[in-house]
């Protein structure tokens, strides 16, 4: 049965003083209820608790205003360093999945300029070898209109294939293929291939076109063929 002797609960007695005291101190960790509530039920837990520290105090002879100097009650700290140690793993977590999506996008983008890349390529390769394919049957339509006897030369059916002739060359024109210039021009090894040579020093100037030549853009389909004079 708990203690009710009136005489150490008075206001002005050593053991209320020193129950107010140590009240105070758990009361700065106990949520929800006031020190002055504390002491005011002595079925609490806590009172009781408290109270018979109190009393085995008192009987050591130690004078409540010494309490705080000689058995000070530890205040609660927050773990700080826990906390600030989990802040940094997380940051550190979030730059590596932030320098990872970095990397799978950069190879995203490379992966679609390469594809794109090899798409171009690819179609460069296929246009080129279907007019590979197709000079030969231009240059038999161009070499049978050079020799084209002079009394048929207005004939319907020579217009005809005069006509077949310039339809060629304006589908290669839309499709990006370029006839290379020849006669007047100065010669160039990388367009121009020389069959016959006149005269000796100077300037190569390309006087006549054997065969015609073809470019895509820079790269060569075929060199033409022609005759410099220097």
């Amino acid at each position: 049965m708990h203690d009710m002797d009136p005489e150490r609960h008075r206001p002005d007695s050593g053991a209320h003083r020193a129950n107010s005291f140590i009240y105070r101190r758990i009361g700065e960790v106990i949520a929800g209820r006031r020190p002055e509530e504390l002491i005011d039920d002595p079925n609490s837990r806590v009172f009781q608790d408290i109270d018979g520290r109190v009393r085995a105090i008192e009987k050591k002879g130690i004078e409540p205003g010494r309490i705080s100097q000689e058995r000070p009650m530890p205040k609660p700290k927050k773990d700080s360093t826990t906390q600030s140690v989990k802040t940094d793993e997380f940051a550190v977590h979030v730059q590596e999945l932030t320098q990872a999506l970095q990397r799978e996008r950069a190879d995203a983008v490379n992966l679609r300029r390469r594809h794109e890349a090899e798409i171009t390529a690819l179609r460069a390769r296929v246009k080129t070898s279907v007019i590979e394919e197709l000079l030969p049957v231009i240059d038999n339509f161009e070499r049978a209109l050079k020799h084209v006897p002079e009394d048929i030369a207005d004939n319907d059916y020579i217009k005809g294939v005069q006509a077949v002739v310039k339809q060629f060359e304006k589908t290669l024109a839309d499709i990006g293929v370029e006839r290379i210039k020849t006669v007047g021009e100065p010669f160039n090894p990388h367009l121009h291939e020389a069959v016959a040579t006149e005269g000796e020093g100077g300037e190569e100037i390309v006087s006549e076109e054997l065969q015609a030549g073809y470019r895509i853009g820079e790269d060569v389909i075929r060199h033409a063929m022609v005759k410099v004079k220097s």
